[in-house]
């Protein structure tokens, strides 16, 4: 699933709270952007909205944005490890109501809020990546389409129930480098402080990988 912010790596701004806070809040906030239709969001898109702005966000910046650290692997896809606390939390705080319906022989949960969502609590640039991602899976997928989108390389190695870290994102099976991928890499290389040796042999690596591709 591929999402484009335009955004490069040093330019994404975002709020910080406690770890769980930050995580109850982006989970209540997508619940109420759903507010008008509460039936587009079960909670098969709730987990997998979290996992792709927490992943998405890790490639960013280097952090996820609920402030999780793992996923755990169940059937229908990853599951951020404290959802049922939060969720419990919301439903007790009488902000939150899950509804249990029947779609097509199968439970289906749908969430109802109850008031609105302090979206003071995260930056302009948090606000446009969960949106989009919310609208994304909401809009043009079904729990089932989208359940299979996230069953990837890291998802196979995994074992059911085993704790997936967010920083294994980026050990998944890559694809063919592209210039893209080589001016991000550039951009991060001017950043680093590296002795000349080692900046010598990066670029010999590069014209290397890019020699490669051309002679295919």
């Amino acid at each position: 699933m591929c999402f484009s912010f335009n955004y490069g790596i040093e330019e994404v701004k975002g709020k910080e709270m406690g770890n769980y806070d930050m995580l109850k809040e982006l989970v209540y906030y997508i619940c109420w952007k759903c507010r008008s239709n509460p039936a587009k969001l079960d909670g098969t898109r709730l987990n997998k909205i979290l996992w792709y702005i927490d992943t998405y966000s890790y490639r960013l910046w280097g952090k996820s944005m609920s402030g999780e650290q793992s996923y755990l692997k169940k059937q229908f896809g990853p599951v951020p490890v404290r959802i049922d606390d939060v969720l419990s939390e919301l439903r007790s705080e009488n902000k939150l109501k899950i509804l249990k319906t029947d779609f097509y022989g199968y439970p289906k949960y749908e969430f109802v809020t109850f008031g609105k969502a302090n979206v003071n609590l995260f930056s302009d640039d948090q606000i446009n990546i969960i949106d989009n991602i919310v609208d994304s899976v909401c809009d043009n997928h079904t729990a089932a389409s989208i359940s299979s989108l996230s069953h990837d390389f890291i998802w196979d190695m995994a074992k059911d129930y085993e704790e997936i870290p967010i920083y294994t994102v980026l050990a998944n099976r890559p694809d063919e480098l592209t210039d893209s991928d080589f001016n991000w890499a550039d951009k991060i290389i001017n950043h680093m402080p590296l002795k000349e040796n080692n900046i010598e042999q990066l670029e010999k690596s590069k014209r290397n990988s890019r020699g490669s591709r051309c002679s295919k």
